[in-house]
């Protein structure tokens, strides 16, 4: 079980069809809504990239 008071930072790549699909926009909105900070970026090779810092609880909300 994740715990709330903890702070973590994972760092994540995303394959497959990511690109153009607005996934990028979608991780990016779900962050700010659960008050989770880093960034996200589309890749040449067509992955996306992500750090994503905050509650252990909310960083895994968003990572599901």
């Amino acid at each position: 079980m994740a715990d709330a008071n903890k702070t973590v930072r994972y760092f994540a790549k995303a394959t497959g069809h990511v690109q153009g699909v607005g996934f990028r926009m979608y991780i990016q909105q779900h962050a700010m809504e659960l008050n989770v900070s880093g960034w996200v970026r589309n890749m040449e090779d067509g992955s996306v990239h992500m750090e994503l810092q905050g509650p252990e609880d909310r960083v895994e909300q968003l990572m599901d």
